[in-house]
């Protein structure tokens, strides 16, 4: 292969990286994006994913974990993927569409606290399970099926007006009411 023809090569993969690595990482097409309602307030609660058989398939990670130093104040913890709507209703951005999840007994700020205590990102999976708070939180679960999203957390105005006019069904995909 002629020296030439190596450069155009090298070439045509760097520029096919550069377009597919930068491209756009537009949240909006992520899932997730879900309404619930469940048996008890737990809004501060973690909320771990599950497979039919209640085994724990996803744990969260609600920040990022730095060193000691860099930690952030844990007496001022502030979830942003989570959001109350009017009549009980919860706004969720981390929340499996596949409305089989669980919450713990701990709150967000413990989890955190934990995975500082744990110097870890992955608690174990052990660990959770001495947690489980309600393995059946949901009394009604909605999700946004469209591709891309529809909505957003900063839709909370709109998605209220859907509520109050009982149509949540007429926008949101219902897997459990």
């Amino acid at each position: 292969m002629r020296k030439k023809d190596s450069l155009y090569i090298g070439l045509a993969v760097a520029i096919t990286f550069l377009v597919t690595a930068c491209g756009d990482n537009n949240y909006d097409t992520a899932p997730g994006l879900t309404i619930t309602k469940t048996r008890a307030d737990y809004f501060e609660n973690v909320c771990v994913g599950m497979y039919p058989d209640s085994e724990i398939w996803h744990s969260p990670s609600y920040g990022t974990f730095e060193t000691k130093e860099n930690w952030f104040d844990l007496t001022d913890t502030t979830y942003l993927r989570r959001l109350r709507l009017i009549d009980g209703y919860v706004l969720a951005g981390e929340i499996n569409n596949y409305g089989k999840a669980a919450f713990l007994s701990l709150t967000i700020k413990q989890w955190l606290e934990m995975e500082y205590e744990l110097n870890s990102l992955a608690i174990p999976r052990d660990t959770v399970y001495k947690y489980l708070l309600d393995t059946d939180p949901f009394t009604e679960y909605y999700y946004d099926s469209n591709r891309p999203r529809k909505y957003e957390m900063s839709d909370t105005a709109e998605i209220n007006d859907i509520i109050r006019n009982g149509e949540l069904d007429k926008y949101f995909t219902a897997l459990h009411k």
